[in-house]
């Protein structure tokens, strides 16, 4: 990558970028009078693209500049290429404070999807721990219906749409969205709310000082008597039979 060039730059000569990874710009009204009072502080990032220059990163205080009526912006010019420039504009985005974590997320996932990161790499490049990273790529992984569910629901914390991503399935994500909004859990709530839902092991032991033997068996799932008796049963068969090395 090149050095640095700052420049101000006509903004009829700035274009958006064909890259732009964000699908909405949000509300820029409030950064519009920002920048008519205190100008751009954080330039914009550009590179040549013709007698134009296309936007890498900054795109919503460039359209904030237009409604704030600057005629130039100060932007940073890079010589870089279609790949390079779409992974800046990503990571660049990652790090802004008015993103949602869908968009965030769906952020980690392209990078890894285009580059071919491993997790470990990719929490190197955007400067986070790797688990984040991994949380990061099961809400991404989400599917599509429960992800609009959330979002009509209002459910928008990382910590709540991590625990409705860890769920088994399809069904039990939609149950525990509709449960946190319904009934208005605090993250505790969900979290036993989750755990409730999870199948419980049973450990049954039996031992014996005197012969010197100790047994325990876990159950997985639910079973009644008869059919604990019948697995031991065809167990002590297999041992007659020699089929079961001791």
């Amino acid at each position: 990558m090149s050095e640095k060039t700052l420049k101000d730059i006509p903004v009829e000569r700035i274009i958006p970028g064909k890259n732009q990874p964000r699908d909405l710009l949000g509300d820029l009204s409030e950064l519009a009078e920002s920048i008519k009072e205190k100008g751009i502080i954080e330039p914009i990032i550009v590179r040549k693209s013709g007698e134009k220059y296309e936007i890498i990163s900054g795109e919503r205080r460039y359209r904030a500049a237009l409604m704030a009526g600057l005629t130039h912006v100060p932007c940073i010019e890079l010589e870089v290429d279609d790949r390079e420039a779409m992974e800046l504009a990503l990571i660049e985005n990652i790090h802004r404070k008015d993103l949602t974590t869908f968009e965030v997320a769906e952020a980690y996932r392209a990078l890894i999807a285009l580059y071919g990161y491993t997790h470990e790499e990719l929490a190197k490049r955007v400067g986070k721990a790797r688990s984040t990273v991994t949380e990061m790529i099961e809400i991404a992984n989400m599917p599509p219906k429960i992800k609009n569910l959330c979002m009509e629901l209002g459910i928008t914390a990382y910590s709540m749409l991590l625990l409705i991503a860890k769920q088994k399935d399809e069904k039990t994500m939609e149950e525990l969205a509709r449960r946190i909004a319904a009934e208005g859990l605090s993250r505790d709530e969900a979290r036993k709310l989750a755990r409730k839902g999870k199948p419980r092991v049973k450990t049954f032991k039996f031992s014996s000082e005197d012969e010197g033997f100790h047994i325990r068996i876990r159950l997985k799932k639910e079973m009644d008597r008869e059919k604990i008796i019948e697995i031991l049963q065809q167990i002590i068969n297999k041992l007659r039979k020699g089929e079961i090395s001791l």
